[in-house]
């Protein structure tokens, strides 16, 4: 229908709406969770023509978990950057371990710090290290005194690399499982 249909830079596109409901109909839920989270951050998500596109879906597949992502969608809850971070929140939902807040900010004595991951209540943060962005000299020396600062102000910090969450997952998990319970006997 032409009102599914906008024009970028003299190219015909698929509204936002529309796009949402074909991803539906390709992808799992995760992926949809992501595409809607990402709509939201770039401040494209309008409702109503979400709406309008569910009213007019006669039947198709994607509506179903469309409209399940959206009634359950809580914006800003699992907002993740990268793939590592979304291999972080896949080893926890497999191991059955609690799902932390992701992308939040930290206060610190006279500053604040972006962390991945978060348990706020563990004092734990887990950051998800690819080498393309943690490689220069400045960046790890950067990651560095910021773990100290974050330490020094109660948190405790653990880094994963994207070897360890594609091909160890398990020590992963045990990992996490053995600190997060570590908290809880301290508590």
């Amino acid at each position: 229908m032409p009102v599914d249909v906008t024009v970028v830079d003299g190219i015909p596109c698929t509204s936002l709406a529309r796009t949402l409901l074909d991803l539906a109909e390709v992808v799992d839920r995760r992926g949809l969770e992501r595409a809607i989270d990402r709509a939201e951050v770039l401040r494209l998500l309008d409702m109503r023509p979400v709406d309008d596109v569910i009213a007019r879906a006669n039947g198709r597949r994607g509506v179903a978990l469309l409209r399940s992502v959206l009634g359950e969608h809580d914006p800003g809850s699992t907002i993740t950057e990268s793939e590592l971070e979304e291999l972080l929140l896949a080893i926890c939902r497999t191991a059955g371990l609690p799902t932390p807040e992701v992308n939040v900010w930290v206060p610190v004595p006279g500053e604040q710090f972006k962390v991945d991951s978060l348990w706020r209540r563990e004092r734990l943060i887990v950051e998800t290290d690819g080498r393309d962005v943690h490689t220069t000299r400045r960046a790890f020396e950067r990651d560095r005194e910021r773990d100290q600062r974050l330490m020094l102000a109660g948190w405790r910090v653990v880094r994963f690399t994207w070897r360890q969450l594609t091909r160890e997952p398990e020590r992963v998990a045990a990992t996490l499982r053995a600190l997060l319970a570590q908290a809880d006997a301290a508590a």
